[in-house]
């Protein structure tokens, strides 16, 4: 399963406002950010960028992002606790989420960013991918 992040830097991108963009050349560079946690419940393994950018969105530009990928998170956890302590009968196994992420195209006007993810519950044929 993928899910796609497009910002458009020249008309500003709407995230509750519309934000303006200075005429300054942004200076673009992307970070990752990680999050693991493995415990007996699940494991989780999710890296998406966090994008240094000179321009008055970036705040914006990242919370996004952030947001996004917590959220996908979250309803993980959520749907972890709402199986509870269901056994399956099968051993050695853990409900799991990796989310990584592709830059498609990051420049002075466009941020196109896909993120890959597979998810498994613990009981399933298959992960989701």
């Amino acid at each position: 399963m993928s899910f796609f992040i497009c910002l458009f830097l020249i008309t500003g991108c709407s995230y509750n406002q519309i934000l303006p963009i200075k005429s300054i050349k942004p200076v673009i560079d992307t970070h990752q950010e990680n999050i693991t946690e493995n415990n007996q419940q699940y494991n989780l393994e999710i890296t998406y960028p966090r994008i240094e950018i000179n321009a008055q969105n970036k705040p914006v530009i990242n919370k996004m992002i952030a947001d996004e990928v917590l959220t996908r998170v979250e309803v993980f956890k959520n749907d972890v606790l709402d199986w509870g302590d269901e056994d399956f009968g099968v051993e050695g196994m853990v409900n799991s989420l990796y989310i990584t992420y592709e830059s498609k195209l990051i420049n002075e006007q466009y941020i196109s960013i896909e993120f890959q993810t597979s998810q498994y519950f613990v009981g399933a044929a298959h992960p989701n991918n």
